[in-house]
């Protein structure tokens, strides 16, 4: 992993077999980001990822493993309980153009990744919503 730090931004480039979201909690911490945006675009060879059930109000995750490009990763960086929470949205397509998606658990990178942090100048926790089943913005 190598990162650049500019004004209210940081760039990350994730190298063949880093794991995004490790990578992405140990950049933010070790430039004392707190609050930011996250886009990412890449190639990875295991992904996990979840869709939420707003009934049940659990998440139902699913391991894929092969050649993937991410054609779109998008999310933030707030805290919760005194500790940085990633929350990530990924879309990604397979050798055959078939595109999957959604709550990003895992994601390690075959080629490279390509994240770009853009650093909020303010403090967003979080907090469980018991009726919703989620952790959401606590202002």
């Amino acid at each position: 992993m190598e990162t650049k730090l500019a004004q209210n931004s940081l760039v990350i480039r994730l190298d063949p077999g880093e794991e995004l979201i490790e990578s992405l909690l140990t950049a933010c911490q070790v430039q004392n980001v707190h609050c930011a945006q996250v886009t990412v675009i890449g190639a990875a060879k295991k992904i996990t990822c979840g869709v939420f059930n707003p009934k049940t109000k659990e998440y139902h995750s699913r391991k894929f493993k092969g050649i993937f490009e991410i054609t779109s990763l998008n999310g933030t960086i707030t805290t919760m309980d005194g500790g940085l929470y990633p929350h990530l949205h990924i879309t990604f397509a397979d050798e055959d153009y078939k595109v999957r998606g959604g709550h990003l658990n895992k994601c390690v990178i075959s080629a490279t990744a390509e994240i770009v942090l853009t650093i909020l100048d303010m403090n967003i926790d979080r907090e469980n919503s018991k009726e919703i089943g989620l952790n959401l913005f606590k202002f």
